[in-house]
C-alpha cells in the first residue's frame, strides 16, 4: 500500500490489486488500526480529518544544513553566525 496523493492511493495484495479513493480510505483504516489505543487512534482521525477539511499541508521533515567536508577556510567564512566550527 502506497498514498500518492490527496485521496489516491494504491494497493497491491496478493490476490486483489486497486487504486483510487477506495485504495486511500483502506490505507486509512489499516493505518488507524495499527495504532494501540482508542484514544490515540481518535485523536490522529480528528488530526487526519482537520488537515485534509482544511488543506493544511505542512511539512513533518527535520532537514540538517549540510556541512561541507573539504574545505575548513571556506566552511568558516560562510558560516559565522549560523554554527560554531571547531577543528579537532
Amino acid at each position: 500500500m502506497a498514498t500518492i496523493g490527496r485521496g489516491l492511493a494504491v494497493v497491491d495484495l496478493p490476490f486483489f490489486k486497486f487504486h483510487g479513493f477506495f485504495a486511500w480510505l483502506t490505507w486509512l483504516f489499516v493505518h488507524l488500526m495499527s495504532i494501540v489505543g482508542v484514544k490515540n487512534r481518535l485523536s490522529i482521525f480528528i488530526n487526519w480529518m482537520f488537515n485534509y477539511l482544511t488543506y493544511n499541508n505542512s511539512l513533518r521533515l527535520i532537514i540538517r544544513q549540510k556541512v561541507p567536508q573539504s574545505n575548513f577556510a571556506a566552511m568558516q567564512e560562510k558560516l559565522p553566525d549560523q554554527l560554531e566550527v571547531t577543528k579537532t
